[in-house]
């Protein structure tokens, strides 16, 4: 059997909610801290967990939060060389414009972490696992950032020759 855990990141901590193939809860869900302990606290879950219901596979899921997500996806990419277990990075717009074609209302952590790993059994071909970051990954935001400002001195330029013109 396979089975599906999607992962809600928060600052600070994480919600966790485990489905089967057919969608029905495997586990309660549960909050941990992104502390070692709380990672420690993961793994043997992971272990128990996919002995316990026979798991030939346990596909899992956080979204992109700006570099909250990044200790547990590192996490889970050096669990997956001993453990059944593939990570995936999935854009937030997806996950949710795919909850509101279900018609579900994103209100809790829980419900997040569930429409995750629902979105990641109905799509689970489409998605990319276990992709390593790059070794510029953490210049993105920089990046991007820099790029900003520059598009903001051009409109202040352009808006200063208006003023200039009148």
């Amino acid at each position: 059997m396979n089975a599906f855990l999607g992962i809600d990141v928060s600052k600070g901590y994480a919600d966790f909610y485990i489905i089967d193939d057919n969608g029905l809860e495997l586990e309660d869900s549960f909050q941990l801290d992104d502390t070692s302990v709380g990672h420690e606290i993961l793994r043997e879950w992971l272990i128990t967990t996919i002995s316990k219901h026979h798991l030939v596979s346990l596909d899992c899921a956080v979204e992109s939060t700006g570099g909250f997500e990044d200790n547990w996806y590192a996490a889970f990419i050096d669990w997956s060389a001993s453990m059944a277990v593939r990570i995936a990075r999935l854009n937030p717009s997806v996950v949710k414009n795919a909850s509101k074609a279900e018609l579900r209302v994103n209100v809790t952590d829980k419900e997040s972490a569930k429409n995750i790993a629902n979105y990641l059994r109905r799509f689970k071909d489409q998605v990319s696992f276990n992709e390593k970051p790059t070794l510029y990954a953490s210049f993105r935001t920089l990046h991007n950032h820099l790029l900003l400002l520059t598009k903001q001195k051009v409109q202040l330029i352009n808006e200063l020759k208006q003023l200039v013109y009148v």
